[in-house]
């Protein structure tokens, strides 16, 4: 089955198993019709790869099962082979759903308590009727709950489940996928790195196989298929390689991954984010920069793997452990190693070809950095050389308004220095008084008595009119005498301080601006 024909009974599936649901509560009779529909939708969802939604109905399916064993009588005498097979299958799924969950521990819990109900049907030719599928899940499931304590017994149940997956002519797509990883991880725990990897390998070709079949542009709900057990294949392949010393390949290996998210619709973040950390352990760190741009800040590349464990032997699973009603074919067995040499032989060819391709891709990174920086240099130069340019021509601007504004300055200062003259000429113009030949014979006749009594005056009222008439004399004076105009600048410099203590600031400011003008 593709992955769009198994979506599409995974569909029908659900649809039939609500309506028997109902149909169960109101006909009991239904109610064998609902536990085949409950084994058919789990085994369809884990051959989908989907244990979440698996986990949604396989613990109600185990229980239907054991209500249809109970409803026959006491279980060892009375139950029949097809009763038997529906609740070892349910069971079974249930373990495979708990193991591909994480839940290792309940799934070795759950095939205990199925061992320990064997025992109860042992006279039941149970093994002879179970099918393929539900053999391997169950082994597979087994070998999972026992990899951590349990090496050597995981690796032979991993074994019995390579050997009955290649007694299938055509095994399901993801059924190859689950058992090869299994392998790998048991293989790891072994210190069997070579056949780990190559595991890998013939679980990476299982699932290619798989996507191969989708149609150029398939439904999303397909694309959710295929894209499942990326992620599962990928990181723990490409996070032992890394602790097998193959980094580089390590690197192919997770950028093949981000590509398959992408093409699949897939949020490829995670993915990117390991591949940024295992390009950045390589020293690559422009390539490793490229491949976070526009990754989330809540990806993390994923934890590196543990390295492999001590190397260990196994014994082969007796055939009743193994749930096989005889010893496994000798083809099944040469179809089994031949595909396994031939997955390490292509190893040497996947590092090869990973060297030559990462070898390209970091030499066209590292060019491609290099004409960035260059042209950023040239960007820079030009953006600099531009700012040297503006910067000149805002000085040079500067300087001529500067020059301008001073010129202006100069001839507004010149222009008040001209007015300020004008306007002393016209105030000294004015204030000079116009020549008259009699009172200035006058004054003449009184400048001596003037004089003496600005000398002889004694307190400030007195001394402050007798300058006033000083000043009052010399005026027609100066007009005719020039030589004149200094004694009477100086007797008004003296009456501005003499009206200003005497509080008269009009009369002192008057003085002081005849003074001025005279002074010009």
């Amino acid at each position: 089955m593709t992955l769009e024909t198994r979506e599409n009974g995974r569909r029908e599936l659900a649809s039939a198993v609500k309506r028997l649901r109902v149909a169960a509560t109101s006909d009991p009779q239904r109610t064998d019709d609902l536990a085949d529909a409950l084994v058919e939708l789990t085994a369809n969802r884990l051959l989908a790869w989907d244990f979440t939604e698996a986990a949604a109905d396989a613990p109600d399916s185990v229980v239907v099962a054991a209500r249809i064993l109970a409803s026959r009588g006491p279980t060892g005498p009375y139950a029949s082979v097809p009763d038997a097979v529906r609740y070892f299958t349910a069971t079974a799924q249930l373990a495979a759903v708990q193991a591909g969950l994480g839940q290792t521990d309940a799934a070795g819990r759950t095939l205990d308590g199925l061992d320990a109900w064997r025992a109860q049907v042992s006279r039941l030719p149970l093994a002879g009727h179970l099918p393929d599928a539900v053999v391997i899940w169950s082994l597979v499931a087994r070998a999972r709950a026992l990899v951590g304590t349990d090496p050597a017994l995981a690796n032979a149940h991993a074994d019995a489940a390579e050997l009955r997956l290649h007694e299938l002519p055509q095994p399901p797509a993801y059924l190859a996928v689950a058992t090869h990883l299994l392998t790998a991880e048991c293989r790891w725990a072994a210190g069997r790195t070579e056949s780990a990897l190559a595991h890998h390998r013939l679980a990476l070709a299982a699932h290619a196989d798989a996507v191969a079949t989708l149609d150029p542009q398939p439904r999303p709900a397909v694309s959710r298929v295929a894209a499942a057990p990326v992620v599962a294949l990928y990181e723990p392949y490409a996070q032992r390689l890394a602790a097998a010393g193959e980094l580089i390949t390590s690197i192919a290996v997770r950028r093949e991954e981000v590509e398959l998210l992408v093409q699949l619709s897939a949020d490829p973040d995670i993915a990117r984010a390991g591949l940024a950390d295992a390009l950045a352990e390589a020293g690559r760190d422009v390539e490793a920069a490229a491949a976070l741009s526009g990754v989330g800040v809540a990806a993390a590349g994923p934890v590196a793997a543990p390295p492999p464990g001590a190397r260990i032997d196994w014994a082969a699973l007796p055939a009743a452990a193994a749930l096989a009603p005889a010893e496994p074919s000798a083809e099944a067995r040469a179809r089994w190693q031949q595909a396994e040499q031939a997955a390490m032989l292509a190893g040497a060819a996947v590092r090869a070809e990973a060297a030559r391709d990462e070898e390209i891709l970091r030499t066209r990174a590292e060019r491609a950095a290099a004409a960035r920086a260059a042209a950023q240099a040239d960007a820079e130069q030009r953006a600099a050389a531009e700012q040297a340019a503006a910067r000149a021509e805002r000085d040079e601007a500067e300087r001529r308004e500067s020059e301008l504004a001073a010129e202006r300055a100069q001839r507004d200062q010149e222009s008040s220095r001209a007015a300020a003259d004008a306007r002393r000429r016209e105030l000294a113009e004015e204030h000079r008084p116009s020549f008259d030949p009699d009172a200035a014979r006058r004054a003449a006749t009184m400048l001596e008595r003037a004089r003496v009594a600005v000398r002889a005056a004694g307190d400030l009222a007195g001394s402050a009119t007798a300058h006033e008439h000083l000043a009052e004399v010399l005026r027609p004076l100066a007009v005719a005498n020039p030589a004149l105009t200094a004694e009477l600048i100086t007797i008004l410099d003296e009456l501005v301080a003499l009206r200003w203590r005497l509080g008269d600031a009009e009369g002192s400011r008057a003085a002081a601006r005849e003074a001025k003008s005279l002074g010009g």
